[in-house]
């Protein structure tokens, strides 16, 4: 169940407050900052009217995603985690949200809890292309597995071969600048990272951080 109403008024005047303050203080952040608080405040006012409104509870949980990834404040990224819990309760299918809390998770510190919840994603929908990329980000900036790592770029990579939406096309540049950075990265560690055969274009073959695996 949704939080109580009075509950909601509270949490709507203290963001009205804290805007007013914002927007005295540092007028050009909040240019970019009043539109995410206005989709919050948006989603909490209609929770006032319906506790359990799951759109309207996935829309604060988006609303707090962005203004963690604007501010980088943990405590936006907790309650975005909270609400998109309470959402996933109801519609635990919803891919997406799921990627998004993984996302949230990893930046609180909890690198497990978001492995675990992006490889979720990918068990029910192995191309879904954000949870793959993502649990290669965690895998490497979380635990320095550059082994699991390069294996999920290079998925990301397979994924979207020949796209030409705008947005993949960016996400296919980032994966493969990834897999770069991982190979020096390797390197410098001195591991070995065992690649497929039918991947070795994605590497360079005349790194020795590789080792060419025919039956991966």
């Amino acid at each position: 169940a949704g939080a109580p109403c009075w509950v909601q008024t509270i949490k709507v005047a203290d963001i009205i407050s804290n805007t007013s303050s914002i927007v005295e203080h540092d007028p050009k952040f909040a240019v970019v900052y009043l539109e995410e608080k206005r989709l919050l405040l948006d989603g909490l006012t209609a929770l006032q009217s319906d506790p359990n409104d799951l759109d309207a509870i996935k829309q604060v949980g988006n609303a707090y995603y962005q203004i963690h990834s604007q501010t980088g404040g943990a405590a936006y990224a907790q309650k975005g985690i909270d609400y998109y819990s309470e959402y996933l309760d109801s519609r635990p299918d919803d891919a997406d949200v799921r990627t998004d809390m993984a996302v949230l998770y990893f930046y609180i510190g909890e690198t497990d809890r978001a492995i675990q919840e992006a490889s979720e994603v990918i068990q029910a929908e192995p191309e879904h292309v954000n949870a793959n990329f993502n649990l290669g980000v965690f895998y490497w900036r979380g635990r320095s597995d550059y082994q699991a790592a390069a294996r999920q770029f290079m998925t990301v990579v397979d994924l979207l071969n020949d796209t030409s939406d705008p947005h993949d096309t960016i996400i296919d540049t980032n994966a493969r600048e990834n897999l770069k950075a991982i190979q020096q990265e390797a390197t410098q560690a001195g591991v070995t990272i065992d690649v497929p055969t039918s991947r070795m274009r994605y590497w360079d073959v005349d790194d020795p951080t590789w080792s060419e695996d025919e039956h991966a």
